[in-house]
């Protein structure tokens, strides 16, 4: 069994200096156990107040059940409710009533509370008589003012320099308020404390609250809901909201009441929605038609950055301007913040086909996955490996898996299962020869027996010392170029030694028909038709192709020395 001592009831909320009828009503007591007259623990009680017209006994007017989600916290014995929370008071307050209290499932307790209506009619009176000179009203138990007017239940005008009203609370307990408002309506724009302001002075002010505790969490101006399509603090008209920070633990919002983000920025087409300065000077910006800028005030594309840039682990993007590309105008380092002088530095350090530092992929049936495209006197592309693998390597896909078709080592050797030549059809090798200065594509060669590993012009019919024909006469040109760099087998002229070549040749003396020998003659560089085959033993330069019926022309022939 528990009991309870009832330390006030007074009225809540602003009330009109003509009313008689609360419309919610306080109440605190104190709840102690009726055994060792201790406080109850501490904890969340359900408790049911009535209201009665008889001091005992009869059926109560009005009931309202603090149970549930709507229990009553209780500390150190002390509790507090706000009767016509839960259950509008409709009762008229004409004639005496008395408060019925319930702690759980322990009976009412006894005795009831006695409530009458002139306290009220007494509180409505004094209220009356508040104007102007240094009338003020103290108390010391709550006061409750009631009204059923559409108008203002209180209404304080002060046309000095003071203040309407000045409240100021001593408590030192959690959330207490020198002013305090609750509205109960459920319909229209219900404010439960509101200021506005009609003054031309330079700082006015609607609502104003300054926090001066030096501990703790003071706060100037506090906003709270409870319904979850409200607003804990809703600005509008003028320019909104200005405050030097802003903590916003939800959705914040500029420009809407229906944020879709944790900020959310609604703005016109005339108007940027969001700058962010430092020192006066702009540091980012969006603009109305959707560019960005960083370190840029005007940006003249999607994203505009002004300065270096670091992206971490990866970055990816679609349709980034300018023509849907990606516009950089310095250096860019990827995986590196040190990109020197390269405009694109990419580093990574997988391994393998799966860890290429460049991925480059193009689905499209006819697509080329890269592309280079130079303009300089270097090379296009420079391919180069500091370790003992392959210089380069192509893969083609075979029966389900990848194969390599070519590759370079690390010594510069090329290998690959068919290497076609489309440029020309003779095998050359390079040689330095004698008498350069009338060398021409056509002559027939000699081994020079005076130079090891050069050759000279040949002079001689039958000369068995014949060599080759220097390479890319008429519309033939080398096939390929074989040759040493740095060594007797290297030269500057290429010099076909097998394959289709044409040479120079004579037919003064015997027409040439195609399969007839040739051999060396005496003119410098020609070749002939061969008559002594004894004499042309050793001395045939290959078989001519086509015909030559007199005179000096060229002659395309199959290369076969012998």
């Amino acid at each position: 069994m528990r009991k309870t001592l009832i330390f006030g009831l007074f009225m809540f909320g602003v009330v009109s200096v003509f009313a008689a009828i609360p419309q919610l009503i306080s109440y605190q007591g104190l709840l102690t156990d009726d055994v060792t007259g201790d406080p109850v623990p501490d904890g969340y009680y359900d408790i049911t107040f009535r209201i009665y017209d008889s001091e005992s006994g009869g059926t109560a007017l009005w009931t309202e059940a603090h149970v549930g989600i709507s229990q009553v916290f209780v500390e150190d014995g002390l509790y507090k409710v706000m009767l016509g929370s839960l259950v509008p008071l409709d009762l008229p307050f004409d004639e005496t009533y008395w408060l019925g209290v319930q702690v759980g499932i322990d009976p009412e307790m006894s005795p009831r509370y006695l409530l009458g209506a002139s306290p009220y009619a007494l509180r409505a009176a004094v209220a009356d008589s508040m104007h102007g000179g240094g009338n003020y009203i103290t108390s010391d138990a709550p006061d409750i003012m009631t009204a059923t007017t559409s108008g203002n239940l209180l209404t304080v005008d002060n046309p000095g320099n003071g203040r309407a009203i000045y409240a100021k609370t001593g408590s030192t307990t959690d959330y207490i308020a020198a002013i305090k408002g609750e509205a109960t309506g459920v319909t229209g724009a219900v404010q439960a404390l509101a200021g506005w302001i009609q003054s031309t002075a330079d700082e006015a002010c609607g609502v104003y609250g300054v926090a001066t505790s030096s501990t703790g969490a003071a706060d100037g101006v506090v906003g709270q809901t409870l319904n979850s399509d409200g607003y804990g603090g809703y600005f509008m008209g003028g320019k909104g909201l200005y405050a030097s920070d802003i903590v916003c633990p939800g959705q914040a919002a500029v420009g809407t009441t229906n944020p879709l983000a944790r900020l959310h920025v609604e703005e016109d087409a005339t108007a940027d929605p969001l700058r962010v300065r430092v020192a006066g000077l702009t540091k980012f910006i969006v603009k109305n038609d959707g560019n960005v800028g960083v370190g840029v005030l005007s940006p003249q594309n999607k994203l505009d950055v002004e300065g270096a840039m670091v992206v971490g682990t990866s970055f990816s993007g679609t349709s980034v301007a300018p023509s849907s590309g990606l516009l950089v105008q310095g250096n860019v380092g990827l995986g590196t913040d040190d990109p020197g002088l390269h405009k694109l530095y990419v580093e990574s350090s997988g391994s393998g086909t799966s860890g290429t530092t460049i991925y480059a992929e193009n689905t499209n049936s006819s697509g080329i996955a890269a592309h280079f495209l130079n303009e300089s006197s270097d090379v296009t592309l420079l391919v180069t490996n500091k370790s003992d693998g392959d210089v380069f390597r192509c893969d083609s896909w075979h029966s389900g898996s990848w194969e390599w078709v070519f590759k370079v080592d690390k010594d510069g050797k090329a290998i690959c299962n068919v290497l076609q030549i489309l440029g020309g059809s003779d095998l050359s090798e390079q040689f330095d020869i004698e008498d350069s200065d009338v060398i021409e594509p056509g002559m027939v060669l000699i081994i020079d027996p005076e130079n090891p590993g050069k050759l000279r012009i040949s002079d001689t019919a039958y000369d068995r010392r014949v060599a080759g024909i220097v390479s890319g006469a008429g519309d033939i040109e080398t096939g390929m170029l074989m040759g040493q760099k740095g060594s007797v087998a290297d030269g500057s002229y290429p010099v076909a030694l097998t394959g289709r070549a044409y040479v120079l040749a004579d037919a003064s003396n015997s027409p040439i028909e195609p399969g007839d020998l040739l051999t060396t003659s005496d003119i410098p560089g020609y070749a002939m038709k061969a008559t002594d085959y004894e004499k042309a033993h050793g001395a045939v330069i290959g078989k001519a192709m086509t015909p030559l019926t007199g005179g000096k022309g060229l002659v395309l022939t199959l290369i076969t020395l012998q």
